[in-house]
């Protein structure tokens, strides 16, 4: 007898419970990670002053890789084991990355311990902590995935690079990163305990099928030891429904039929068509969504603005970024996650050209600040609504979502992969390193990332954009 899994919760304590397991992972895993402007602006001006951009953006850009890159793997392993045993290794992996981190004075030392071995362990806490927050949830989705992955924006990514920058300034680099290595191992703790699966994972099912068969062949052997009377009374009566029953011929398979064709038909089915459109959009978007991250800082100081003052630029961002993830995934809920996907990835290409742009003529504190506010928003809504395009697609189905969920990563980490080091080679490129080129270059691939989104929402949802999809 197959398992027939049961409508998700969709509310009550164990389910918000989960909503505050995985917002404080998301707090200690990818809200550490958008520090990358803190410590891009500490490398290049203190720690590794003989390293250009494209160097020291190799290591924000192996984070994001590494954390995207192992999608498909953490995702399978969520399907198979539950996100709790996941979870408590990489978070492990998390804590000493950062006491490696706090050892290190050499560029090969920080692109090991915080690129690669700390982009690893982010995977195998953040994405697990998404997933399970989607199937906990139904007609709520959007709102629950925005409330959890707040704890990147504004808890991980408001304390984060103030906490980082106070520390490096009165007690140095080490003690700083140790302090933060703490309340990151905290706060995964206890995400642990809070986060699990509302569901049997698929090896304990498994488990229970074959014990199931097990004792369905018993009782058939059992069965089959009855007395010759009653044997031949059963034989007369299965005679009869023989009998009685319909005698069904083989189905014919249909002659010619071309193979290549139909393999045609497969990947050209809107289906696929728009899986192939989403990819795309997460692939361009994620290439240039880190830019003002990475950048207004920098940009910030070179225009005149005080260190001090620029480092909160990221904490506005931020800041906006909860904003966007809470608001516009409760807007999905109501009108559809890709409606809403396209006004976002719309207006935050729109964003870039129309605001940043401009400010890189002509820039004034209270304009860098708003417009860190407005992109905070904008992206914010991208990042949290991607579950909920991804569980739309798959047509609801949450069994095999780790690894549906894992393999969308796979788009967001060549982009990841590309993109930084592109933007940083634009930026080195410019004269006199200045960032209008970086911006054009980040608003035109935005717009292109948007543009694919559009074409995916339509190939899901048809051309009645009022249509909730």
């Amino acid at each position: 007898m197959a398992y027939i899994r049961p409508d998700p919760p969709n509310g009550g304590v164990r389910a918000w419970s989960v909503v505050v397991g995985s917002f404080l992972l998301q707090m200690s895993s990818f809200g550490y990670l958008n520090t990358c402007g803190t410590f891009q602006y500490y490398y290049q001006n203190i720690m590794l002053p003989g390293k250009n951009s494209s160097q020291l953006a190799w290591i924000t850009t192996l984070q994001i890789a590494f954390f995207f890159a192992c999608g498909p793997a953490v995702g399978k392993l969520v399907d198979v084991y539950g996100s709790r045993p996941v979870i408590a290794p990489f978070a492990a992996l998390a804590v000493i990355s950062l006491g490696m981190l706090s050892l290190c004075t050499e560029y090969y030392q920080v692109l090991l311990a915080q690129g690669v071995a700390f982009g690893i362990a982010v995977s195998g806490t953040c994405l697990p902590a998404i997933v399970t927050v989607s199937q906990w949830f139904s007609t709520k989705r959007g709102l629950a995935v925005g409330v959890a992955s707040c704890g990147s924006s504004f808890v991980g990514g408001v304390i984060f690079p103030i906490m980082v920058s106070r520390l490096v300034e009165s007690h140095g680099f080490a003690t700083s990163i140790r302090w933060s290595m703490v309340v990151v191992g905290i706060t995964m703790l206890v995400g642990i305990l809070l986060c699990d699966t509302p569901f049997p994972p698929q090896y304990k099912l498994t488990k229970l099928q074959g014990d199931e068969e097990t004792g369905q062949r018993t009782d058939r052997k059992n069965s089959q030891e009855i007395e010759p009377d009653d044997a031949e009374s059963v034989g007369s009566k299965s005679e009869e429904a023989e009998l009685d029953s319909p005698v069904l011929e083989p189905e014919t398979p249909p002659m010619n039929e071309d193979k290549n064709t139909k393999g045609l038909s497969v990947l050209l089915q809107p289906k696929a068509l728009g899986w192939a459109g989403f990819v795309l959009g997460t692939f361009f978007f994620m290439w240039s969504f880190l830019a003002p991250f990475n950048y207004l800082p920098l940009m910030s100081v070179a225009s005149g603005m005080s260190p001090d003052l620029a480092q909160y630029t990221l904490t506005v961002t931020n800041a906006g970024s909860m904003f966007g993830r809470v608001g516009l995934g409760a807007v999905s809920d109501k009108i559809g996650a890709f409606n809403v996907m396209c006004i976002v990835t719309t207006f935050t290409a729109t964003s870039i050209l129309a605001f940043w742009l401009p400010l890189s003529y002509n820039p004034s504190t209270a304009g860098i600040f708003i417009f860190g506010g407005v992109y905070g928003i904008a992206s914010g809504g991208f990042i949290s609504l991607i579950a909920p395009c991804v569980v739309s697609l798959a047509n609801s189905q949450l069994e095999n979502l780790g690894i549906t969920f894992g393999l969308v990563c796979i788009g967001l980490a060549f982009g990841a992969l590309v993109g930084l080091p592109a933007m940083a080679a634009v930026k080195d490129g410019a004269a006199s390193h200045s960032f209008e080129d970086l911006i054009i270059f980040t608003g035109v691939v935005l717009a292109v990332g948007s543009a694919c989104m559009i074409f995916a929402r339509y190939m899901k949802g048809g051309i009645k954009f009022w249509t909730k999809v």
